[in-house]
């Protein structure tokens, strides 16, 4: 789920002032891991997950299956070398979750912004 900035600025303020700066990353188990976080040495002033990880390609998609513009909220897609071939004998789970050309269908709700930075802040669905 994504987290506020809200609770990341709580939890920044525990330590003296600019010592501890809260990060967001983005991922899930089909991914086998993560597709998007921040730099190292960028500072998080809002609740962005960041901007894509090497090899990973994302779109953000509409419920009629075209890609959005920037700052307008879709489904967050993503296809790379990390992202799953299916799940274990439940292909019509795969098939309801990847597309033929390799597109994973999250089901997560972002936007984009002018810089690149993804948004996490909804769920279209439950997960199997």
């Amino acid at each position: 789920a994504p987290l506020g900035r809200e609770p990341q600025t709580e939890f920044e303020g525990l330590w003296p002032a600019g010592q501890v700066n809260l990060k967001q990353g983005w991922g899930m188990t089909e991914i086998t891991c993560s597709a998007c976080g921040m730099e190292p040495n960028e500072v998080a002033v809002d609740a962005s997950v960041g901007e894509l990880n090497p090899n990973i390609e994302a779109m953000i998609v509409s419920e009629e299956g075209k890609e959005v513009g920037l700052n307008e909220r879709g489904e967050f897609w993503v296809r790379g070398p990390n992202v799953m071939k299916g799940y274990w004998r439940k292909p019509d789970a795969t098939k309801d979750t990847l597309t033929e050309d390799g597109w994973l269908k999250t089901g997560d709700i972002a936007y984009r912004n002018e810089k690149g930075f993804i948004y996490i802040v909804d769920r279209k669905k439950v997960r199997f």
